[in-house]
């Protein structure tokens, strides 16, 4: 495992629609290379949809660096948009 290292308390996510209720973002980071990839809570629920429990998304990952089936998600404070 690898850490992501975030400032969101001590809230338990479980599926990805926690993520949009709590107001974060969502770092993924590759299993293999540890390559990292940001998104909005609102395009992780178009990815995987909002009741996808984020065990199984994370299975479905798939690192656009190095091919790597698998990752981690974790929760991160709300990314700065630049316009």
């Amino acid at each position: 495992m690898f850490p992501i290292r975030s400032r969101v308390g001590s809230a338990r996510f479980e599926i990805v629609m926690d993520y949009a209720v709590r107001g974060v973002d969502v770092a993924l980071r590759c299993g293999g290379c540890r390559h990292t990839r940001f998104l909005t809570s609102a395009q992780a629920a178009d990815i995987f949809g909002l009741a996808e429990r984020i065990t199984r998304a994370e299975r479905r990952l798939r690192c656009s660096r190095c091919g790597h089936k698998g990752g981690r998600m974790a929760p991160i404070p709300r990314l700065e948009r630049r316009d």
